[in-house]
């Protein structure tokens, strides 16, 4: 059985960013002398939050938006994201559709499952070659993972959506159940997905979910990560401003944005962002974005984490069929919390939402601005792979991958890059060894 409950969430809207790009101006004044119209925005804007029972967790969602013609909008946050505020960075678009957003079992007011049993934390602690701390007791907070975020959305789908087309967008870990979701209930999205939208993330994993030996430096390091933010919340407030709390580090947009941020992580369950963190650097989804058939957005700034791999981790992660690629200048990795870059995104997202948004990159090939970054954000090592079909020395570190990116893809042959643009032949598993970019996937 599952339990529904609604509270209604104030809103200030004192502090949105314009709804509206340049050029829109005179539509926007048209909406504000219609009475009608003003009065369906404020309906729209209003923000519920519902909690969603289900018998394995309490899933806290927040809407907004009207019913329409267009697909709905669900929206998938990042690890230790808040899910009301990637709601309210798109809230312009509750007036052309509706908005649902879903907060992760041990985020905000999703419950942290307990478990009767310690044989799950048993197995995961000595993954980690940790003693298990909870052995022996009779309740510990339970470990969830990928596939259980991916089940909770789908429940909130089938009770909040059903019969609705659906656009998934996901920002850094959301992308990653969002992948999930397609892989394990494929059966019932295919129908109802038209599109999907993806802020700053790849498919490809950041390290193996057993190490490679002594000199697996990076499993060691992900690995003594997760421990850390198990051990409580003060432990893994420290992880997260080692990581990510430098003002230059790419995540936020200035130090008052990453304390913002903080302040909804840091109540943040440790033992399932632990779980969560782990899944997240460990599961390889490239072969269900090979698979994802539909229309794809990808976005990602040119000041984020490992600002110096965008064009040959992008490159690689575009799926068969092609997608638009939309680099936003001056974007962090918590694209969606800077203002001046929102009119952009909900543009961009808008255009998927009505089927309008054209193709312009093929897989191995990035289009739109990837081909105007500086010389200052793109180092010389990226430089390279775009203008050397070969490079030697990260042919070395990778696997054998034969790929002929030259080969025309049928439909895309319009908006294919010349051929100095073509990147180097290498596999993705390359790039994700780059302990940077592998900060990513969460």
């Amino acid at each position: 059985m599952v339990l529904v409950r609604i509270d209604s969430v104030r809103h200030n809207t004192e502090n949105q960013p314009p709804a509206f790009l340049p050029g829109q101006v005179a539509d926007r004044n048209r909406r504000r002398e219609n009475p009608w119209s003003q009065a369906t925005s404020k309906s729209a804007s209003k923000i519920n939050n519902v909690i969603v029972a289900t018998p394995s967790a309490r899933i806290s969602c927040f809407e907004a938006g009207v019913d329409s013609d267009l697909p709905a909008l669900v929206l998938l946050p990042g690890l230790c994201c808040s899910a009301q505020q990637l709601l309210t960075a798109v809230l312009p678009l509750a007036e052309k559709t509706k908005l649902v957003a879903v907060d992760w079992r041990g985020h905000g007011k999703s419950s942290a499952p307990r478990d009767s049993s310690s044989k799950d934390l048993a197995k995961m602690w000595t993954s980690l070659s940790r003693p298990n701390p909870f052995l022996g007791k009779s309740s510990a907070p339970r470990d969830c993972s990928i596939k259980d975020l991916a089940q909770d959305v789908m429940a909130v789908i089938r009770q909040r959506l059903q019969g609705s087309r659906l656009v998934v967008m996901g920002h850094s870990m959301g992308v990653r159940v969002m992948w999930h979701m397609w892989g394990a209930f494929k059966h019932e999205l295919v129908d109802v997905l038209d599109g999907v939208a993806v802020i700053d993330q790849t498919p490809s994993p950041s390290t193996g979910k057993t190490s490679n030996g002594a000199t697996d430096h990076a499993h060691a390091m992900f690995k003594n990560d997760s421990q850390e933010i198990r051990l409580g919340k003060q432990q893994m407030v420290a992880v997260f401003e080692r990581l990510w709390g430098a003002a230059d580090s790419g995540f936020a947009n200035s130090r008052s944005e990453f304390s913002d941020w903080l302040q909804f992580a840091s109540q943040c369950n440790p033992t399932a962002v632990c779980s969560l963190h782990w899944d997240a650097l460990t599961s390889d989804y490239t072969h269900v974005m090979q698979s994802l058939n539909k229309r794809t957005l990808i976005m990602v700034g040119d000041s984020t984490l490992a600002a110096n791999s965008i064009s040959q981790r992008y490159a690689a992660a575009i799926p068969p069929q092609g997608a638009h690629f939309a680099l936003f200048p001056g974007g962090r990795h918590c694209l969606h919390r800077q203002p001046e870059q929102l009119p952009k995104l909900n543009s961009l997202v808008e255009q998927l939402l009505d089927g309008s948004l054209d193709l312009n990159s093929s897989p191995g090939c990035l289009g739109g601005s990837i081909q105007r970054l500086s010389m200052s954000v793109l180092a010389d090592r990226t430089h390279n792979l775009n203008h050397k079909v070969n490079n030697t020395a990260l042919q070395k570190q990778a696997a054998p991958l034969v790929v002929d990116y030259s080969t025309p893809i049928h439909g895309l042959n319009s908006f294919a890059p010349p051929q100095s643009y073509l990147p180097a032949v290498a596999s993705v598993s390359a790039y994700s060894r780059m302990p940077q970019s592998a900060r990513l996937r969460v």
